[in-house]
């Protein structure tokens, strides 16, 4: 009697065991996002008809460690971000960044010469913009919102023409449960957003 409850036992310890190895087996997908570029460049943009000479490079950027994981970051309180599992960047953030802000401004000025640093020596650079990168996530109320602070230098000088501050906030798509492909959308309209001010005052001072 006390053999067969043994063997009982044991046999429903390894039924557990081969369970929870299946369990552990099937993991879920996980899904890639990044950001995008304006396909429009009509669509609010201050291009003026023509390509122009402008030559620009996308210098220093700056972004929160926070912000440089794979996970896609998403601020659920004053103090607290949550990490999404199986919601992840197909490359790092500030890279993504730098791409979309350089085809966004070949498009919007437009022009062909726009570099992302580091560039080469024989590249004619007239103007670099720099960005240090503050904010960029979905908040606690479901908006996302991108604060940075970027500057314009004189490439020929290295003399600082503008820094400026820009905060950009759109609705999200709410924040529970989180629909990552939407706050990744509109996380590539305020960059759309931060490409047109730069744009505007690139054409400025280039005018003067």
């Amino acid at each position: 009697m006390i053999k067969s409850n043994t063997l009982t036992v044991f046999g429903m310890v390894l039924v557990v065991s081969i369970l929870f190895q299946f369990g552990c087996g099937s993991t879920k997908p996980s899904r890639f996002y990044v950001l995008t570029p304006i396909t429009d460049p009509e669509a609010g943009s201050v291009q003026s008809g023509g390509h122009s000479d402008i030559s620009v490079g996308i210098g220093i950027l700056k972004f929160p460690d926070h912000l440089l994981r794979s996970q896609i970051a998403i601020q659920t309180g004053s103090n607290k971000l949550d990490y999404a599992e199986y919601d992840r960047w197909a490359e790092p953030l500030n890279d993504n960044f730098a791409r979309v802000m350089a085809e966004n401004l070949s498009k919007m000025i437009p022009t062909e010469s726009v570099y992302v640093y580091p560039w080469k020596t024989t590249a004619k650079v007239h103007y670099q913009v720099n960005f240090e990168v503050m904010q960029f996530s979905q908040g606690p109320d479901g908006s996302v919102t991108l604060i940075v602070f970027w500057s314009i230098f004189d490439n020929a000088t290295a003399e600082q023409i503008l820094r400026k501050k820009t905060t950009l906030s759109q609705p999200g798509p709410g924040s529970a449960p989180v629909n990552y492909g939407s706050v990744v959308a509109v996380m590539s309209r305020l960059v759309e957003e931060l490409s047109l001010e730069v744009v505007a005052e690139l054409k400025r001072i280039s005018a003067r």
